[in-house]
């Protein structure tokens, strides 16, 4: 079997520092994204070219130097994928590379350095087979859609907007859609996107394409073939002595036979030959996934990100190739079992921990009767929880289990959003931010309501500084502390930050300011969008309900009620472990004292505590 690829390219003007460029010829794949800065002395580019000059003279002379080399290789292996990248691994001005090749026999073998990153769709079901600075193989399929990019442009090509790509069966199509979307962002300079659709080759028709067009039709003609035969019988002349008419008839049988023959002995050829290009199929898979299992089991401790791509590689053909054979054939059964253990070892790389029997650590109606609570913040050992339903605020001292009311209805009033810093308990409700003083109960309003909110969604407090997450204005409002109370309100954003805050629901700070988008977790530096993108995960993230992570935090805790579960991931975006139990689905929120080594969850009037592994 061979494969067509048709591929379309989406290469953005370059600016001063940056260059993309990309490239698809005889099965090779390339994206590469450079940068300008001061040149080396070492490269050979013209020293005298202005910053936007040497970056596209030196992406061309890397393209190039790539392309030359890959004419040597006669057999392409992961491996010789992998050489082709090596001199730029240390290279800070190759920001993101990713290079594939799809070989004669259907593998495709992926490498990349920097921020290099590529997604595939296969049969509606659309997950990201190689990240930064990784490698992986895989067996290719007819309808397979790729799509080569930068991790850093992983804001843009969000959910929606791969989903409109891989929707696209026109690779020029894709990437119209690719231009419009992102054309009008001044982020995307020196960018470039490759989208490629895989097919079989329909100019060359084999032994099984002849087996399709007979199965389908082959019974009609046959049928057709002997009702000719019986019109010859029938259409015999009288004239005809009775000895002619009876070696006629002969000779009719004999050919009738011959043709049955003939066709059997087609049809037998032709299963032959499935049967055999199924079970050489079955071999090379098989032979793959036993390789890519070994590695990925020898990994787990010392790269369980690696050890994730190389299971879940395994897991793609071998669900594959499962639809090939009956189910109650010997293949079917061995692809099934490998199945089971590459299933295994996915739950130990992906450290998933199983939680059946959770007590809870407190119960809010020891403090009140119908206590309920509905949302929860932390400071060290002290949290805060709000109780709309009551319009109460209780805090709890996790590490001697004292609890108590600290506002009622009268303070509390119409308040949605709470977080605690120190001694303070910060509260905004319709009279403004509310100010309650965690050991006395003392409560003040300390910044009046301001006609310039829109509906505020999430407060936070850091480093003495009040931020409001404002859905309607898409933006965050800042109050600075100062000797006398606070400044005068101000955007946390800077002016040509434009971002779509709308269906937003929290926001956490740690230094950066981290938003909770419907299905993405937004991150804010210096008023500014930092790239983030989660990774070493193939699962899609499409329903966070709430977030936690501090500035004494290593990692971020995302509360995904959909899917019952709790997910770590580091501050990069990397994906370290996750939490399962029945119970997260009525969570209505949780924080996170690593500390304390333990993730609190907030389900009604209950706080469970589940340890940190």
């Amino acid at each position: 079997m061979t494969f067509v690829a048709k591929s379309a390219k989406f290469t953005s003007p370059s600016d001063a520092t940056h260059w993309g460029g990309c490239f698809h010829e005889n099965g090779l794949f390339i994206i590469l994204h450079v940068t300008g800065n001061e040149p080396d002395q070492a490269e050979n580019i013209d020293l005298s070219a202005t910053s936007s000059e040497l970056a596209a003279n030196r992406g061309k002379a890397i393209l190039d130097d790539i392309l030359s080399r890959s004419v040597d290789i006669k057999s392409w292996d992961l491996k010789s994928v992998e050489s082709m990248l090596e001199p730029y691994k240390e290279n800070s001005k190759v920001t993101a590379a990713a290079l594939g090749v799809l070989t004669p026999e259907g593998i495709l073998y992926l490498c990349s350095t920097g921020h290099g990153i590529v997604w595939m769709e296969r049969e509606s079901k659309a997950g990201k087979i190689l990240d930064s600075g990784i490698s992986s193989s895989g067996i290719i399929k007819d309808g397979d859609r790729l799509l080569f990019i930068s991790d850093t442009f992983s804001h843009i090509f969000d959910h929606d907007l791969r989903e409109q790509i891989f929707d696209s069966t026109d690779p020029d199509e894709a990437i119209e859609i690719v231009a419009e979307a992102i054309l009008d962002k001044p982020e995307i300079s020196g960018m470039s996107a490759l989208f490629i659709t895989i097919s079989e080759n329909a100019e060359k028709k084999s032994v099984l394409d002849t087996f399709s067009v007979i199965k389908s039709s082959g019974k009609e003609k046959f049928v057709h073939y002997l009702s000719n035969v019986k019109n010859i019988f029938r259409g015999t002349e009288v004239s005809e002595t009775h000895e002619e008419i009876k070696s006629k008839r002969t000779l009719l049988t004999i050919a009738a036979v011959l043709v049955i023959l003939l066709l059997s002995s087609i049809f037998l050829n032709i299963n032959h030959a499935v049967n055999t290009k199924r079970e050489e199929n079955y071999t090379q898979v098989m032979g793959l996934v036993s390789h890519q299992y070994d590695e990925a089991v020898s990994l787990i401790d010392l790269n369980p990100t690696r050890s994730r791509e190389l299971l879940s590689s395994s897991k793609l053909s071998l669900s594959g190739l499962l639809s090939q054979f009956p189910k109650n054939s010997k293949e079917y059964k061995d692809i099934n079992s490998w199945l089971g253990k590459v299933s295994e070892e996915e739950m130990a790389a992906y450290k998933i921990y199983k939680l059946t029997d959770v007590s809870p650590f407190y119960d809010l109606t020891l403090l009140k009767t119908g206590g309920d609570g509905s949302y929860i913040a932390e400071y060290k050992d002290t949290k805060a929880i709000l109780d709309i339903s009551n319009k109460v605020v209780y805090t709890l001292v996790t590490s001697t289990k004292k609890g108590q009311i600290v506002a009622g209805p009268d303070t509390v009033k119409d308040a949605k959003t709470i977080d605690v810093h120190g001694n303070d308990i910060y509260i905004l409700n319709s009279d403004g931010i509310i100010q309650v003083d965690s050991q006395s109960g003392n409560a003040r309003v300390i910044i009046k309501h301001d006609d310039k909110w829109g509906n505020i969604v999430s407060l936070a407090a850091f480093g003495g500084n009040i931020y409001l997450l404002d859905v309607t204005h898409n933006t965050i409002w800042k109050y600075i502390a100062t000797d006398t109370g606070f400044s005068q309100i101000v955007s946390y954003l800077n002016s040509d930050t434009k971002i779509d805050l709308s269906g937003s629901t929290k926001m956490v700070i740690d230094g950066s300011v981290w938003v909770l988008a419907p299905d993405n977790l937004l991150k804010f530096t210096g008023g500014q969008i930092a790239p983030f993108a989660f990774s070493g995960i193939s699962d899609k993230i499409e329903s966070i309900a709430s977030v936690s992570t501090g500035d004494d935090q290593q990692n971020i805790y995302l509360l995904d009620k959909s899917l019952s579960r709790i997910m770590v991931f580091d501050k990069t975006g990397v994906y370290q472990s996750q939490y399962q139990w029945d119970g997260f689905k009525n969570a209505s929120d949780l924080v996170v004292s690593e500390q304390e080594k333990k993730i609190f969850a907030l389900v009604s009037s209950k706080i469970y505590a589940i340890d940190i592994k």
